[in-house]
């Protein structure tokens, strides 16, 4: 077996990652102080989602949507954004 350094995960075959062996800490949960869950939390989110037969290029595919989805909701909040009228003109579609 390979340790990966997840406490209280133990590999299956059958089931992934998902067969959580040891309780949650409440050190382990977010806070309700914190905006955003830890990006740790957040990667052992993803990995319990993927379904048992997931290869390494399904993880780090979900995890590049997932980079890509955030920056471009991060860039919404931030008003760097274009009309469509605006995209059309620089494409020469208008």
């Amino acid at each position: 077996m390979i340790a990966l350094g997840l406490a209280g995960f133990r590999p299956d075959p059958a089931r992934g990652f998902a067969n959580k062996t040891a309780p949650a800490k409440s050190s382990d949960m977010p806070t309700a102080t914190s905006k955003r869950r830890s990006i740790k939390s957040q990667a052992l989110k993803l990995v319990r989602t993927l379904p048992a037969a997931s290869s390494w290029d399904d993880l780090m595919y979900r995890i590049y949507v997932r980079q890509k989805i955030e920056t471009g909701l991060s860039d919404f909040e931030q008003g760097r954004i274009h009309s469509h009228a605006s995209l059309r003109k620089e494409f020469g579609l208008s």
